[in-house]
């Protein structure tokens, strides 16, 4: 401490030089209390500028803190939100994406289903075809049988009159029978028609039924 004695030194021997040295000292002491309660004072100025300026960093900080926390529970509403909005975006994709591979699968089974329907109508005319043919091949033998009985029974005029009424009458089914089969292939065009708009206009796909008795006839002329 600058100002006091050293303890191995002794003091004066006359009061008056004791006087003044204790008096020395306690100036010393005073000032140096002095410069010491200045410097403190100061020392606690500082302090409280620096509290001060801390209390007010603090506040702000808070402050920040108080801002950034509700900016942050907005930012989780919106997070929130967007998450829900997506899920049911995602949701709707899923169910259109579903509808549309159902509609495909839907499509493809009435496509089978005409190409089903179609063979069938093809069979059908190459049947009806074939037993067209077949009449024309049993007319063209009764011709030829017609020719031979003629010969045969150039004397018996009763037979040979049945003959030719047989043969007449041959005639006019092959005719009818021509005319009913191009009837028929005319229907099976428009049912077949029908069929493809009505399997493209209906959502669902229908059960397709054939009557094929509507091809079923005697081929064979009666004896």
């Amino acid at each position: 401490m600058p100002g006091s004695s050293d303890p191995s030194s002794s003091p004066p021997s006359a009061k008056e030089d004791d006087l003044e040295y204790y008096k020395a000292q306690y100036e010393a002491l005073e000032a140096e209390l002095a410069d010491f309660q200045a410097s403190s004072r100061d020392l606690e100025a500082e302090l409280e500028k620096d509290v001060e300026a801390a209390e007010k960093r603090e506040r702000q900080l808070q402050e920040k803190v108080e801002a950034l926390g509700f900016e942050v529970e907005e930012w989780k509403s919106k997070c929130k939100q967007s998450k829900a909005e997506a899920n049911t975006a995602q949701n709707a994709l899923q169910k259109e994406v579903t509808t549309l591979r159902d509609a495909h699968r839907t499509l493809q089974f009435k496509l089978r289903d005409i190409e089903v329907a179609n063979d069938d109508f093809e069979r059908q005319a190459r049947n009806t075809t074939s037993s067209l043919e077949d009449l024309e091949s049993k007319y063209n033998v009764s011709i030829e049988r017609g020719v031979m009985l003629e010969e045969e029974i150039k004397n018996g005029e009763q037979e040979r009159e049945a003959l030719r009424i047989e043969t007449q009458r041959l005639r006019d089914e092959l005719s009818d029978l021509k005319v009913e089969a191009e009837i028929r292939q005319d229907k099976l065009r428009h049912a077949e028609a029908a069929t493809i708009r009505r399997q493209l206009r209906k959502p669902t796909p229908i059960a397709l039924t054939y009557d094929y008795d509507f091809f079923a006839y005697d081929c064979h002329p009666p004896h």
